[in-house]
């Protein structure tokens, strides 16, 4: 027996509301990073292979292989982007909305400490002190919102 169709978007509408996100992800995201290897791996043999043809031959494959290359880039970006705001939006509910926009506020700080480190970029102390103040203010701010949730964690509700 053949289940209709209407039974299989049924299955399929429950696996996708009812699964865990992180176990969801997983299991949608194996296969594809899967078939982007082969892929991947397929091009670069098709271009030893092709290259021994000569150089008009080699340079439609570079073509192919730039335009797979620019689409793979352009759904990672997604996929990370997407990764990003699941991440942000599950902060904001482990630990709060105000902590959350407090370490939200970090990135100049994250910018300034990776661009010296990384990237080699010459800072001056006013880019230090900046990341230095803002790093101070997100302190204050947090601990600001933590006493204020205590005194309110602490009020009697009649």
């Amino acid at each position: 027996m053949t289940e209709s169709a209407l039974e299989i978007q049924d299955k399929q509408y429950i696996k996708m509301t009812e699964t865990p996100v992180e176990k969801l992800v997983a299991t949608l995201a194996v296969p594809t990073v899967i078939s982007m290897m082969v892929t991947n791996v397929y091009n670069v043999v098709d271009t030893a292979f092709v290259g021994t043809l000569g150089n008009s031959a080699s340079g439609a494959v570079g073509v192919v292989f730039g335009h797979t290359e620019a689409w793979l880039i352009l759904i990672g970006t997604a996929i990370i982007g997407m990764l990003s705001y699941y991440m942000w939006y599950k902060s904001i509910r482990s630990i709060g909305a105000p902590r959350a926009v407090c370490l939200n506020v970090t990135y100049s700080f994250w910018s300034v400490l990776f661009g010296a480190l990384l990237f080699h970029i010459r800072m001056t102390s006013y880019d230090y002190v900046g990341a230095l103040l803002v790093l101070v203010g997100v302190c204050i701010a947090t601990v600001y919102t933590n006493k204020k949730r205590r005194k309110r964690l602490d009020t009697p509700v009649y």
